[in-house]
């Protein structure tokens, strides 16, 4: 058994270090076999005095220091091995690792006695950007330190125009006034002190605690005159369908060094990323602009000038730029714009049309809005919704109303999809779907049906396996909460059924073969008991090997029953025997190497909302298979 404990260095003698406690399974009422004497079997010895650093209190076991003043930094941790002896001799023992904890007992020393720096002079008159020109480090033996830098006043030429912040444990030199190479004083070099202390802020009175070193800067020349513009800034207005190639501003800069004869070169930065600079600082329109993008109405380029010093030196000129709107956005459906009809439901109002037009509606550009049924759609939505207009609907912006002209049957339409044709006050209209979603009622009833599912599994592995619900052949798809499943007869033992949900699940215990499995459905609508549904359940191995080579293919937008009706794994066919034999020509392999493994649903796939009465959606239309390459064979 391993204790720590912590004490801090140069303490008083008796420092409580830690609690060490052991226990006795003997009965302590009984004799002294469970009465436990704690001692320190190996102690560390002071080599300056020769005396044990330790001692341990015999009946409590509390390890406490037995001389002053440990340095942290001489010896930072311990290691004593304290013993504990019951009544009746037997002992026990555990290790104890003493931590010092570090106190500031030390001075900081910087790393050098002189620090030297060559820099570049700083542009123009104005304040320096603060960029670091020399760092500073500082050495000590203790780990709580808190450095602080400065420097110090008056202590040499040049002292005011820097200044030193402290950044962890090392100092940055900055300067905070122009150094200017073409100074006479300046280009003679500088030369000041700097000061460390490791007690922070206030550490400065204690000179045991600090400590000083020389900084010896010197100036080197550099290119310190950036390119002048005539016009620092310029706004222009411009129309949204300005031509590209149109100029747009004239914005030449000067560069005075070398007597003016100093090369500019342009470049342009923002503006929608819209414009272009010529060699002579014209701006130029390069490709259309949209008021309506996620740049907006107003605009602001940087006209960039760059010499050819070295290194070379730039200065900017603002463009601003305000674009005026033209009619170009045709206006947009205000959702929600899915709606929901009740199936066999007699004419009625399934919800309001509003409009919106990104455009700006002060310039005639927006409402009011006419709203109209598409002519080019099919003749059923026409026969089934029509659309209601009325210009006093949203505070006289104009917009319609939906309704459903007579009952639908959602076995003939899941869902209509409606094109609304919406116009603007400037005559500018688009088209946009309006979706119907049909909700499913119990209508119809059950007839005895089959179907087939295929398995496939790793031989001797896997778990159980969900085999999808028992089929009856009904129209209706949103009755389940209608509907109860039972066994025909006895269940089977590797077979389970949700009697609420109809699902069926395979045990993993199944073997290759072929399952034959007989089911009731009562429907409590239609007054109808265990209707007949057989599920055949055909069990196939799928090797490892097989395994190795499956690849998930995404479909969207399908169902697993759309995509699998008319398939078999022998003859193909129905739209996953197309696929297969896509992919069969893609990859240039034989039809009997492509084998499908697995078909399902995709979780995760949005689809369009549907009735909240409805308690089980249709599947959500994307689906996900696995192709596996395999040994030729008959079987997927």
């Amino acid at each position: 058994m391993t204790i720590y404990g912590e004490v801090q260095e140069n303490g008083p003698i008796h420092l409580e270090v830690a609690v060490v406690s052991a226990w006795d399974a003997d009965d302590e009422a009984e004799g002294t076999n469970a009465r436990l004497t704690y001692s320190i079997e190996k102690n560390v010895i002071d080599e300056r005095t020769g005396q044990a650093i330790f001692m341990v209190e015999p009946d409590t076991g509390l390890v406490k220091t037995a001389i002053c003043c440990l340095d942290r930094e001489t010896t930072p941790e311990y290691h004593i091995q304290v013993v504990a002896v019951d009544g009746g001799g037997l002992k026990g023992s555990g290790t104890v690792v003493v931590r010092l904890a570090d106190v500031n007992d030390n001075s900081p020393r910087l790393t050098r006695e002189l620090w030297e720096a060559e820099v570049e002079e700083t542009w123009g008159a104005g304040p320096p950007a603060g960029d670091t020109l020399l760092e500073v480090t500082a050495d000590d033996r203790d780990t709580s330190n808190y450095f602080f830098y400065r420097v110090v006043e008056a202590s040499g030429w040049g002292w005011d125009h820097f200044d030193i912040r402290t950044v962890g444990t090392y100092g940055e030199l900055y300067a905070i006034r122009t150094l200017d190479y073409e100074n006479p004083l300046h280009r003679r070099g500088f030369k000041f002190m700097v000061q460390v202390t490791d007690r922070g802020r206030g550490g400065w009175d204690d000179a045991r605690h600090t400590d000083t070193a020389w900084v010896l800067i010197r100036l080197r020349d550099v290119n310190d005159n950036p390119p002048e513009f005539r016009r620092s800034s310029v706004h222009i207005t411009v129309q949204e369908d300005t031509a590209p190639g149109t100029l747009l501003a004239s914005m030449p800069a000067v560069d005075p060094d070398m007597e003016g004869r100093q090369r500019v070169e342009y470049r342009v930065v923002g503006g929608w990323g819209a414009l272009s600079v010529e060699a002579g600082g014209s701006v130029r329109l390069w490709r259309a602009l949209d008021r309506e993008g996620e740049g907006g109405a107003e605009g602001v380029a940087r006209v960039v000038g760059v010499d050819e010093g070295q290194p070379p030196l730039s200065s900017t000129a603002t463009l601003s730029i305000t674009v005026t709107d033209v009619n170009d956005c045709p206006p947009r459906l205000l959702p929600p714009t899915v709606l929901h009809v009740r199936e066999g439901a007699s004419a009625a109002r399934l919800g309001v049309l509003t409009a919106t037009d990104d455009d700006v509606w002060e310039m005639g550009h927006g409402p009011p809005f006419a709203l109209a049924l598409a002519a080019s759609n099919p003749a059923h939505v026409l026969d089934l919704i029509a659309l209601k207009f009325d210009a006093s609907l949203d505070s006289g912006r104009g917009g319609a109303e939906v309704w459903a002209l007579g009952p639908v049957d959602r076995e003939r339409h899941r869902q209509l999809t409606a094109e609304v044709v919406v116009r603007d006050a400037g005559g500018l209209a688009a088209s946009h779907p309006v979706t119907v979603v049909v909700d499913d009622v119990n209508d119809n009833p059950m007839r005895p049906a089959a179907k087939t599912v295929y398995l496939w599994k790793i031989q001797g592995g896997g778990s159980d396996a969900s085999l999808g619900r028992v089929y009856v052949d009904d129209p209706d798809d949103w009755d389940l909460d209608d509907k109860s499943f039972a066994w025909a007869g006895s269940p089977h033992p590797l077979f389970s059924l949700n009697t609420s949900t109809g699902d069926i699940y395979a045990s993993k215990l199944l073997r290759e073969g072929r399952y034959e499995l007989q089911f009731g459905v009562s429907d409590r609508v239609w007054g109808q008991e265990d209707v007949r549904a057989n599920v055949t359940v055909g069990v196939r191995y799928l090797t490892h090997e097989a395994l190795a080579h499956a690849v998930p293919i995404t479909l969207t937008p399908t169902t697993p029953s759309a995509l699998t009706m008319g398939w078999t794994p022998k003859r193909g066919g129905g739209g996953l025997g197309t696929l297969t034999q896509a992919v069969t020509k893609v990859l240039g392999e034989p039809t009997s190497t492509i084998e499908i493994v697995s078909v399902y649903g995709h979780p995760d796939t949005p689809y369009a909302p549907v009735s909240p009465a409805a308690a089980h959606p249709p599947t959500p239309p994307t689906t996900r298979l696995y192709r596996a390459r395999m040994p030729a064979c008959g079987w997927a």
